[in-house]
This record gives C-alpha cells, structure tokens and sequence, in this order.
C-alpha cells in the first residue's frame, strides 16, 4: 500500500483493538515510503560520533555498533536531533505519512493526532515489559496509540516485539508506588498470563498498533548476527492534553511540520546541562516521594531548559 491509496479499517478491526489492545495491518507501508528513512539512518545517523539519547539507558550515549555492524543501543525522541537533516525529514514523513495517520484515525475515531514520543530501534535491546501510560499518554487516559513500524523483515532470532492481548484493562499501578516494584508486577504478570502473549512475524511495512495502557516489550535476542530495525510512533489525538497516569502536562509546547502536522520534543541535544539534568531524574525516579515534587514543580519540557 501506498501513501495515496485510500484505507479502510473495518469495524472488525476496530473491536478487536478495543477488546485486544492491540490490531496488526499487514504491509501498510510500501518500500518506497521507508527506503528514503532508513538510507538516510544509515548515511548520518550511524557512523556518527555526536552523544544521543538513549531509550534503552535513558542517557545520552554515543553509538555502540555491534560485532556484527548494528547499534547497540536505541534511540529516543529522534525528532530532537539537530545533525541530521535528512534523518529528521524522512522521520516526519514516515511519522505523518497519510496512510499511518488514516489507520490510527480509522481504528480510534478520532480525526487529527500529534506525535509525542518516537523511538527507533537497529539491534533489539530486549525492551522490559511495561505500560506506556506510566510515562505517557493521553488525559483523560487511554487514548494514546503506538504505531511498531517494522523496517525490516524481523525473524524470531532476532527478538521480537511482543504484546501482551487484553493487558490494557489491567491496571497495576498506584500513586506513590515506586517504579521498581510496579515493574515487579508487570514482569509476575506477564510470567502468569504467557498465553496471551502475542509475539507475531513481522515483515517489512507491517505496522502494529497497540494502546498506552497494553503490556508490551521484546523476547531475548536468539542470535546477534540478526538486527530488527523498527521505528515506534507515540500518537495522542490533538485535542486533548498529553500527561500520564500521574496527571496532566498542560505546558507542552509542539513543533509544527508542513504548517499542519504537530510534535513534541521531550529531550534537548546533548549539553552537560541536559546530561545532569537526565542523571539526576534517573537518581530521583524510584523515589516516589521525590518524583511527585519533581511533576508538580515541572512546567516546561527538559528541551525547553
């Protein structure tokens, strides 16, 4: 399928996200519509040396390629990087391809969306399981949807992307719960529930769609000589307000692509600012405590810093 051919979802399509979490679209993009995002990952993004933040470390590294020539690590907010012109176009295009963004409209009704989080992944870093909506999502909550963009055909050697069905009904968070043990009861979860769990071939231009509040992450990696290049779009229908299960950040302040699509850049390039600033969030995030000051007292993004 290409950007300009219409696309219907099916109201069969449509229950089974509400009832599953999650709906898989097979081939939805073309080659055409990737090729362009990944030559220019692989030209720029690659070989570069500059400090990136990091999804996997939640810090900013440089790249570490791996024996067998893949980055080690994955990527987070890559809209925010500065030194990759062609990277950061092919990205917008890719994340607010038409196509994409009638399927997300078509499966959760609602009409224009922004993007609030990406991540790109090159070698699969053996994402934990959790639920976005403890991070982001949309207020009210529930509305957010991810967009797993399969770049490449991915097999189960590599490590693949797993969701766990009906997941997103469960909640298993509390205010004033640390994040560590909230993970302890997302790992006991999926570990008691194993025949839900959905784990599914993906090929290149299958896009799944999954809801902030599904269980989800990636199977250890079975041989390293396999990459499992994906890119994961966070989209929040326009008119409400971005936060999470903690509450709402009504601050948010959005970047304009084509005089009409909207983004949210979370991290700034990389500064000693920005990296003490991340090191300290990561030395405070298990205190519950300590986090809700933090939220409270926060009224910008780190990249408006």
């Amino acid at each position: 399928m290409n950007s300009t051919q219409s696309l219907t979802i099916s109201d069969e399509l449509v229950q089974t996200y509400k009832s599953q979490g999650f709906v898989l679209i097979r081939q939805l993009l073309s080659e055409d519509i990737l090729e362009p995002f990944i030559a220019a990952y692989q030209q720029e993004v690659v070989p570069s040396k500059q400090k990136l933040y990091r999804q996997n470390s939640n810090n900013y590294e440089r790249n570490r390629i791996t024996d067998a020539g893949y980055v080690a690590q994955s990527f987070f907010d890559i809209l925010s990087y500065p030194h990759f012109p062609d990277f950061k176009a092919t990205a917008l295009d890719l994340l607010f391809n038409s196509t994409v963004l009638s399927a997300i409209s078509g499966i959760n009704g609602h009409r224009q969306h922004n993007v609030m989080q990406t991540a790109l992944f090159d070698a699969n870093t053996e994402t934990p399981a959790h639920q976005d909506w403890w991070y982001a999502d949309s207020v009210p909550s529930g509305h957010m949807i991810g967009a797993w963009i399969a770049l490449e055909d991915i097999p189960e050697a590599a490590g693949r992307f797993y969701v766990v069905s009906g997941s997103h009904k469960v909640t298993l968070h509390k205010q004033k719960m640390r994040h560590s043990e909230w993970r302890k009861k997302l790992d006991a979860y999926v570990e008691e529930n194993l025949d839900c769990l959905v784990a599914p071939a993906l090929k290149k231009g299958d896009v799944l769609f999954f809801n902030a509040g599904i269980i989800h992450g990636a199977l250890p990696t079975q041989d390293p000589q396999f990459s499992r290049k994906s890119l994961v779009g966070h989209y929040m229908p326009s008119h409400m307000t971005y936060g999470s299960i903690f509450g709402a950040k009504p601050w948010v302040r959005y970047q304009t692509h084509q005089d009409k699509h909207q983004y949210y850049i979370h991290k700034p390039p990389y500064s000693l600012k920005a990296d003490l600033l991340t090191r300290f969030r990561a030395m405070v995030y298990d205190v519950p405590l300590v986090m809700q000051v933090v939220r409270k007292l926060q009224n910008k993004s780190m990249a408006d810093y």
